[in-house]
């Protein structure tokens, strides 16, 4: 089984690629580094909180990336006598994440028609790009017979970057095969 450092290949030969191709900067200490990756979904006007929808997402983070999911922003309203809740399912990823970007961006984006995934700049002063996937039929079709199944709700990537300008950010993302708008 072949496996590589993710983390010395972004650091080594996509950075060495991208100042020899692409930058016309001489420093490169403008090349923007990935500080962190935030994977969520948020679930608003959930009427039964033992719902198997909401499994299914905690479930997905677990198998896919291998990582507990935790909630957050959990809200319960009261309205024309039922109980809806809305709530948020996040994974944070600091440390040792390069894997599962470099398996979103190859397995999942590039899967996805572009019908159904929307990209673009969330901030720019942190640097917070967002990649949002609105089909998640996707990892029902990778053989999987975890029953899947009600993922309606659409999945976003938050990726924190760390130094460069918008130029500088706008060259790596379009490295891995995402455009700026």
């Amino acid at each position: 089984m072949f496996s590589y450092d993710a983390r010395f290949y972004y650091f080594h030969q996509i950075r060495h690629v991208l100042m020899n191709k692409i930058f016309i900067s001489s420093n490169t200490y403008n090349i923007p580094s990935i500080v962190k990756l935030r994977y969520f979904f948020l679930l608003s006007r959930i009427e039964d909180i033992h719902d198997v929808q909401l499994y299914n997402y905690l479930y997905l983070f677990k198998y896919f990336f291998g990582k507990y999911a935790y909630l957050t922003r959990i809200r319960s309203f009261f309205n024309v006598g039922k109980w809806s809740y809305s709530l948020q399912v996040n994974l944070y990823l600091t440390n040792n994440f390069y894997k599962h970007l470099f398996f979103f961006v190859n397995d999942i984006f590039l899967m996805s028609e572009s019908v159904y995934r929307k990209f673009g700049v969330y901030s720019y002063v942190p640097s917070i790009y967002y990649v949002t996937i609105m089909d998640l039929a996707i990892f029902s079709e990778k053989k999987t017979n975890l029953g899947l199944f009600f993922l309606s709700r659409p999945m976003t990537l938050h990726i924190f970057f760390k130094g460069g300008d918008v130029t500088n950010l706008s060259n790596v993302l379009n490295n891995f095969k995402m455009r700026l708008i």
